[in-house]
C-alpha cells in the first residue's frame, strides 16, 4: 500500500510542476501557440501526461501512469 501511496505523491508532484511552468512566464510560450480546448501529449520517462488548454490556462492530466520500462 505504501508503494502505491509513494507514486501518486510522485505524480501529484509532477503534475504540479508542469502546471505550474506551462502557466507561467516560459510556459506562455507554448501555451499561446495551443487554441482554446486543443491539446498536446507530453512524455516523461515515468509518465504519459496529456496537456490541454482550457480558459487560457495549461491543464496537465495523466494518461497512464507509470509507463513500464522494459
Amino acid at each position: 500500500m505504501r508503494m502505491s501511496k509513494s507514486r501518486s505523491a510522485r505524480l501529484e508532484g509532477v503534475l504540479i510542476r508542469f502546471t505550474k511552468y506551462l502557466n507561467g512566464p516560459l510556459g506562455g510560450i507554448v501555451m499561446d501557440n495551443l487554441e482554446e480546448g486543443e491539446s498536446f501529449v507530453l512524455q516523461t520517462t515515468d509518465y504519459l501526461l496529456r496537456v490541454s488548454k482550457r480558459n487560457c490556462k495549461a491543464v496537465v492530466e495523466p494518461i497512464e501512469t507509470p509507463i513500464v520500462q522494459k
